[in-house]
């Protein structure tokens, strides 16, 4: 039986795939885990869900996550005729 909490390597072993891929998917987010000091830790019941809904598609939801954020970033950083904050800026002390 898996540990509740797993080391990369219990992780690893559980999902059958490699350390290093894992610890990969780990340092992107495309797989649920925590950082604890320099290692990684992953919860049983999340990688059970995250294989539950295919692994993929819980990728797909963070990409698309962090693009929704990177255009909301975007748009904060231009003013209201699209130009870029700084440059609006630079041009109002000049």
């Amino acid at each position: 039986m898996a540990a509740e909490v797993m080391t990369t390597e219990q992780a690893a072993a559980y999902l059958q795939i490699g350390v290093v891929a894992l610890k990969r998917k780990a340092q992107a987010g495309r797989v649920p885990a925590a950082k604890v000091g320099r290692a990684w830790r992953f919860r049983k019941a999340e990688l059970d869900e995250w294989l539950h809904y295919g692994g993929e598609v819980y990728e797909r939801q963070v990409d698309e996550g962090l693009a929704i954020v990177m255009a909301e970033r975007m748009a904060a950083t231009k003013d209201r005729k699209g130009k870029p904050l700084d440059q609006f800026l630079a041009e109002r002390r000049r």
